[in-house]
């Protein structure tokens, strides 16, 4: 499984890092939640690991 952020190079970068941020602290929140169920903790562990490996990439 990949993710993919899409990006739109004529979009302002702080608008972006906005969508970013928020995109990553949802994704934290979810993680962190002793309630959530494991597969979906699970699932969106490894967007945080896609999304930190094309964050390297750039």
């Amino acid at each position: 499984m990949e993710s993919v952020v899409p990006t739109d190079w004529t979009t302002p970068s702080d608008q972006f890092r906005d969508d970013l941020g928020t995109a990553v602290a949802f994704i934290l929140r979810l993680t962190e939640d002793p309630t959530t169920l494991p597969a979906v903790r699970a699932w969106w562990t490894d967007v945080m690991e896609d999304l930190k490996r094309q964050m390297a990439g750039l």
